[in-house]
């Protein structure tokens, strides 16, 4: 069940989890832009919206956490798959999330290279990752770099008083985060597969 250091432990539980979370965090984030689009982000920002949005944030944090966890493991396992000279560890594959500057690329190579070490582990420098991956990742940091705009004018304005550039905004971050979350989710399910199909393989 290992390749040197390295133990295969199923992930399939923690990835289930991880893109129910993603679906949730999509639809949360597709309500909120829908209903926005049909009466107007300034009518959408009422008393409500406090609640709604805390709801929101407490998926992502939940969200947040399963897919680090998921990201860990699997980046363990195409180790324990046999892929040599992976970058760094399944620590800092997790800990670059944190780590300002580098936060802005390395998760993405993280990402790119659990995909192709996971399609291909003996030989993954060889293997080429789906463009999707690096979409994702110009989503997410699009969107969260708009989200922090977002929140800080509405700590500053409040929720019914912020200007009506914040408000199309948040919506268009709302939009963003929706195609993110989904093809986020459609990584991990795919590697995910990858993993569990390889790793018998990788027995004998």
């Amino acid at each position: 069940m290992a390749e040197g250091r390295w133990t295969y432990r199923d992930a399939g539980g923690i990835a289930r989890t991880a893109v129910i979370l993603l679906y949730v965090d999509a639809a949360l984030s597709a309500l909120a832009a829908g209903t926005a689009l049909a009466i107007g982000p300034e009518n959408f920002w009422g008393d409500g919206v406090g609640l709604f949005q805390l709801a929101r944030f407490l998926i992502q944090i939940a969200t947040a956490i399963v897919v680090l966890i998921w990201l860990y493991r699997a980046n363990a396992n195409v180790r324990a798959l046999g892929a040599d000279d992976m970058m760094g560890s399944p620590g800092l594959g997790v800990g670059w999330f944190f780590i300002p500057l580098a936060n802005l690329f390395m998760p993405y190579m993280t990402v790119r290279d659990i995909w192709k070490a996971s399609a291909k582990p003996k030989d993954w420098q060889a293997e080429r990752a789906p463009a999707a991956i690096l979409i994702w990742w110009l989503l997410w940091i699009t969107g969260g770099i708009i989200g922090v705009i977002v929140f800080r004018i509405e700590m500053e304005y409040g929720f019914k008083t912020a200007p009506p550039e914040a408000l199309w905004l948040s919506l268009g971050s709302d939009l963003i985060w929706v195609a993110a979350s989904l093809l986020l989710a459609w990584i991990v399910r795919n590697v995910q597969a990858m993993q569990a199909s390889a790793w018998p393989a990788s027995v004998y």
